[in-house]
């Protein structure tokens, strides 16, 4: 029996989430939201997803402040990481760069795109 991977969405935009939500579930993804950095936090301590999607710019903790935690304070943290954003700022993405995500996608995300990088980060 093939064991579903679990994806948890952490993004502040409603529509983002439950668009994302909708196009992985109809691939074969289980899927969990979080409305900010400090819900997902929670989430990846008590549920473990085996992925991350996350925005890059959310109100009280951002998807680059949640990253950098669990860098530095969940070492065994070792799911993989796809930050989404709307910013495509070189200086942006350097920054974002040297904390290793997975992969870095801008908005507007196209959904196959996006099952590509799942793809490739769950080495499916």
């Amino acid at each position: 029996m093939v064991k579903l991977k679990t994806v948890l969405i952490i993004d502040d935009d409603i529509f983002v989430s439950k668009t994302l939500q909708i196009g992985l579930r109809e691939n074969g993804y289980i899927t969990i939201c979080a409305k900010n950095g400090i819900e997902g936090l929670e989430v990846i301590k008590n549920q473990n997803p085996d992925i991350v999607i996350c925005d890059r710019v959310m109100p009280e903790f951002s998807g680059f402040q949640l990253l950098k935690t669990l860098r530095e304070d969940h070492p065994s943290f070792t799911s993989p990481f796809i930050f989404i954003s709307s910013l495509d700022d070189q200086r942006d993405i350097n920054a974002v760069a040297e904390l290793s995500p997975t992969s870095y996608l801008t908005k507007p995300i196209n959904l196959d795109d996006l099952l590509l990088a799942l793809k490739s980060s769950l080495a499916e």
